[in-house]
């Protein structure tokens, strides 16, 4: 389109208007003279920039309407209440967890309580998930205090130094009990976690603005931030979280804007396969699409980004790059993945699907799959799941198993913007 534009703006021509009463004379229409290279360059800048304005804020007033469909809790709307209370009052291991809950609870678990409030509404688990959370988010909690102090102070005008808390932190289950007990608060505590959690956000988003790093550690602050911006209803935090692309361009940017960017070929990450196992990339993916689309409804996992790729293009990559099953004599085998590239060469492990013989220097995949099964609830995922030794459902983020799920068929692929390709021999 904007090629078109440039074409077109050769032979242009603007017309002046002499305004005036109606008896002042014909209407002028002068041509002018075409622009030149440089200033056509800056035309089609311009109007990139506008059309990437109006995009960025039609994504947050969609983020905002979304929300609103239904009260808080954003991220227990309810319909997701009704199935857990089913559940709880049908099932035997849904009852057995719902009580491990409740005495985590009662023994000071915020998190815990703050679930059980979201289900029942008990001020007395609001008053434990808020203690919680004011240890977390509140004035005097460690990182409010540090997080002030760096964006105030001279720490940001001097080289990048180790910042693991930055570039390692994809704890957002503050976040989840602030939404959850947002309407059993106290008002002004309610005000003071809020304030800390995006005062935390900001001292993230400031750092990696100063700084960078690779995609696949830039990507864990980006997806907390943009995950905080929906808890908090802050603009900010949404529009830097999941649209930005400055200063380091797309690769570096928003949450959006990077999986159009580094999913390839309808899923792959264009980086080593190892990076978004080992650095999270899949398990950030697939937890925050899930609580994204109890916030809005859409499915985020299967969503395809104008890349043609989707968290579940990613996983079904490390399915459709798996070995056949070993049997290795521990449960039903292991199923290792092909890896190239950084970190192929380990001389301690692989790359593993599930159940690996020997967890120790292995790079296991199985926290990122039973997140992607809970996005997606996708039974192909679920009969890998399957094989994890010692896998239990729980109220949250492990669903039920199916009775009975076979593995999915192995067909050959190929992936050409990789050049690379998965033979199946018969």
């Amino acid at each position: 389109m904007i090629a078109v534009i440039g074409d077109r703006l050769r032979y242009s021509q603007i017309i002046l208007l002499r305004l005036g009463n109606k008896n002042s004379g014909p209407i002028e229409r002068r041509p002018v003279q075409a622009p030149n290279a440089c200033q056509r360059r800056q035309m089609v800048c311009l109007i990139g920039t506008i059309l990437l304005a109006l995009m960025v804020s039609v994504s947050l007033l969609d983020h905002r309407a979304a929300a609103r469909e239904h009260e808080r809790p954003y991220f227990m709307p309810p319909a997701e209440r009704d199935r857990v209370h089913a559940a709880i009052a049908t099932e035997v291991w849904a009852k057995t967890e719902f009580a491990k809950l409740r005495k985590a609870a009662s023994d000071g678990d915020g998190f815990a309580a703050a679930f059980i409030y979201a289900l029942e509404g008990d001020p007395k688990d609001a008053a434990v998930a808020q203690k919680w959370l004011l240890g977390k988010y509140g004035k005097n909690a460690y990182w409010t205090v540090r997080a002030a102090e760096r964006l105030n102070g001279d720490f940001f005008k001097s080289g990048q130094v180790g910042i693991p808390e930055v570039y390692y932190d994809t704890d957002i289950s503050g976040y989840l009990a602030f939404d959850w007990t947002y309407k059993g608060l106290e008002p002004s505590v309610r005000k003071e976690i809020e304030d800390g959690i995006v005062l935390w956000s900001r001292y993230k988003m400031r750092a990696m603005d100063r700084w960078t790093q690779t995609a696949n550690l830039v990507f864990k602050p980006t997806a907390t931030v943009a995950f905080a911006g929906l808890v908090t209803d802050n603009n900010e935090l949404i529009s830097w979280g999941f649209k930005r692309t400055k200063p380091w361009g797309p690769r570096l940017g928003g949450y959006d804007v990077v999986l159009d960017t580094m999913l390839k070929d309808g899923g792959p990450w264009h980086e080593a396969p190892i990076y978004p196992i080992a650095h999270e990339g899949l398990l950030t993916i697939a937890r925050l699409s899930r609580w994204r689309s109890l916030y809005d409804g859409k499915d985020w996992f299967a969503a395809q980004y104008a890349s043609g790729g989707s968290g579940k293009g990613l996983m079904d990559y490390y399915i459709d790059t798996a070995y056949p099953i070993e049997r290795t004599g521990y449960g039903v085998g292991q199923i290792r993945v092909a890896n190239y590239g950084d970190g192929s060469t380990n001389p301690d492990g692989d790359l593993i699907l599930v159940n690996p013989a020997a967890p120790k220097g292995n790079i296991v995949m199985h926290d990122a799959l039973i997140a992607a099964y809970n996005a997606s609830r996708d039974p192909r995922y679920g009969a890998f799941v399957s094989m994890i030794q010692g896998y239990t459902p729980n109220l949250i983020d492990h669903p039920p198993l199916a009775a009975k799920a076979g593995l999915p068929a192995a067909p050959s692929k190929v992936w050409r913007a990789f050049a690379l390709a998965m033979e199946t021999l018969k």
